[in-house]
């Protein structure tokens, strides 16, 4: 959200909500994203993104192995939809950063025995943004740092509830009660 003073003179201020794209169809349906996964009919909690240090993903997959330890995540999958950016010249450090982060990632869902209920899944294809966020129980941006999400605003337009931590600009979007970042237990 962008706030900006009002021009009347009363000092009150305003806030504009961040636009909201509009969504293409999707060429395939949550029913075929679920038979391709193997999802079944288990409720998504859906992490979409590029997959980045700040995005608190290791917060989500300790969040889910509190869930499973209290079999709360029966009936449940969490999806990380993403992959890390592609980085050149000097950023280049930044991408082997985040690819070390998720083979870290990738490494705690298997210590945890988290395997079955936590998928990886990669890059999701622009054509089919709209299904995921249909087929989502919850889109969650755990983020431990920063101000705004692109993410935030395509689940906005898609009418998918989103639960986000409280960083930045972020909270003003979750339409659940945002939680504190870095605390799975909240999560």
């Amino acid at each position: 959200a962008i706030k900006e003073q009002v021009a009347d003179g009363s000092g009150s201020v305003r806030v504009i909500a961040h636009p909201r794209a509009e969504l293409p169809v999707s060429h395939v349906g949550p029913a075929g994203l679920r038979s391709r996964l193997s999802l079944g009919e288990d409720r998504i909690v859906l992490a979409l993104g590029f997959i980045d240090v700040d995005k608190g993903l290791e917060d989500l997959i300790d969040a889910s192995g509190l869930m499973a330890a209290s079999a709360e995540l029966d009936r449940v999958s969490v999806v990380i939809a993403g992959e890390v950016r592609r980085r050149f010249g000097a950023f280049r450090v930044f991408e082997l950063r985040d690819r070390l982060h998720l083979r870290r990632l990738r490494r705690k869902v298997s210590q945890l025995g988290l395997d079955r209920q936590v998928q990886f899944v990669g890059f999701v294809p622009s054509d089919e943004l709209r299904a995921w966020f249909e087929l989502a129980a919850v889109v969650v941006l755990p983020y431990r740092r920063s101000e705004q999400s692109g993410v935030a605003s395509l689940a906005a337009a898609a009418g998918a509830p989103l639960l986000t931590t409280a960083v930045g600009e972020l909270g003003a979007m979750s339409t659940v009660p945002p939680v504190p970042p870095r605390d799975a237990v909240a999560l």
